[in-house]
């Protein structure tokens, strides 16, 4: 019976979807740590629409690498993780074995 609790542990910890939940949870608290949220919206509030872009550039370009790093971690367990629910749906349904 203890093996098929460890087995059950493994698959559970070696799971996609925790890995990724895992890396986007520390990189969102380090993004958060980084990066003051309610600065960026105050400076967003104070700039007129026609230069958003333009600040929303600075913005980039005067950022620090390790903020970026975790901006960047962030979206990609996003999009990995979306990728993943409209991926597996498909593999299940072609596992089926038709009779």
């Amino acid at each position: 019976m203890r093996r098929v609790w460890y087995s059950y542990t493994i698959s559970i910890l070696a799971h996609r979807a925790l890995l990724l939940g895992l890396m986007f949870g520390v990189s969102s608290m380090l993004f958060k740590e980084l990066v003051f949220i309610e600065r960026i919206v105050d400076n967003f509030l104070q700039t007129e629409v026609g230069q958003l872009p333009i600040q929303v550039w600075h913005i980039f370009i005067e950022a620090d690498t390790p903020s970026l790093l975790a901006g960047a971690v962030m979206l990609t367990s996003i999009f990995l993780f979306f990728r993943m629910i409209r991926v597996v749906p498909t593999s299940i349904h072609s596992r089926q074995v038709l009779v």
